[in-house]
């Protein structure tokens, strides 16, 4: 009962104080809106999908919906600030979870770990990069060790 009261009170503490992303993470997340087309291969086969990323209310996060010859799924994109990291965390129909943790690297270029937990308790881990082309493409690159995935995605509207 007391940790309860203690939660209530951190959380007015800390809803009082106003709180804005670093510029550079708003940066990077400003970058995933809109709609998107994606080509690329997976595993050796190609595959063809779009995405779209539209701010969540408040701005604190984006939200993004996907589908692919690989199936469908919803994702969050937003910041780690223990890390400063970006981070995605996506949920596909086959009810595997697809976390990736980015470190910005330089103005075009993202690179860090992959994460892939399934439901019959395998877990894969990788690396990913992603590379901004122009403000209206980019390559995202990820390697397992069972598979390794590249997809151009190419801006269709802001």
């Amino acid at each position: 009962m007391l940790s309860s009261g203690i939660l209530v009170l951190a959380s007015i503490v800390f809803a009082q104080a106003e709180v804005k992303l670093p510029p550079a993470i708003s940066a990077e997340l400003e970058y995933l809106t809109g709609s998107w087309q994606t080509e690329g291969l997976f595993g050796g086969r190609p595959s063809k999908g779009e995405f779209r990323g539209e701010w969540a209310p408040g701005k604190f996060c984006v939200v993004l919906q996907a589908k692919s010859d690989q199936g469908l799924a919803t994702g969050i994109a937003g910041w780690d600030p223990a890390t400063n990291e970006v981070i995605e965390t996506w949920y596909n129909e086959r009810l595997e979870k697809v976390e990736l943790r980015y470190k910005v690297a330089s103005n075009t270029v993202k690179e860090g770990t992959l994460l892939v937990h399934s439901p019959n308790g395998q877990t894969g881990k990788g690396t990913v990069r992603s590379e901004r082309q122009s403000d209206e493409a980019f390559v995202v690159t990820a390697k397992m060790d069972t598979i390794e995935i590249t997809n151009r995605a190419s801006r269709v509207n802001k």
